[in-house]
């Protein structure tokens, strides 16, 4: 369980580097990402959720195959995550508990839906926070 933390302590910063530089482009004006729901309208903030949904959705699903079907990447990076992912290994740290390039690898798509996708700001943030949440129940 202490080496379980030590992995999760690890990874931590390095995972909250790609929503870092991902709010210095938001707030720079280098991505689609919009402040106000007013500025495209209720209908295509929904539309634009469900269309960033699926964009997010369907490349952490690649990135996480490809960790799979990659033997070195699975070896060097993913079998980390792996390791702590057992009915007597789970706990709070389980979900953090992984390579760190790892995480910045299945976290690109969050990134690269923001320039492909308008999203409101703090919608983008939550889901963020949501799917923190859920990798920690979930690992």
């Amino acid at each position: 369980m202490l080496l379980q933390i030590y992995v999760a302590m690890k990874a931590m910063p390095w995972y909250t580097l790609l929503p870092t530089v991902s709010e210095y482009m938001i707030e720079n004006g280098w991505t689609k990402c919009y402040t106000s729901i007013s500025e495209v309208g209720w209908f295509a903030y929904i539309m634009y959720m469900a269309i960033y949904l699926v964009i997010v959705e369907f490349g952490i699903y690649w990135m996480h195959r490809e960790l799979h079907d990659i033997k070195p990447l699975y070896k060097h990076l993913h079998a980390t995550h792996h390791i702590y992912n057992k009915q007597n290994t789970l706990s709070p740290f389980a979900g953090l508990a992984f390579h760190p390039l790892d995480g910045i690898l299945q976290a690109v798509p969050h990134v690269i839906a923001l320039f492909l996708v308008p999203i409101h700001f703090r919608s983008h943030i939550g889901l963020l926070f949501i799917e923190g949440c859920m990798d920690s129940e979930h690992s």
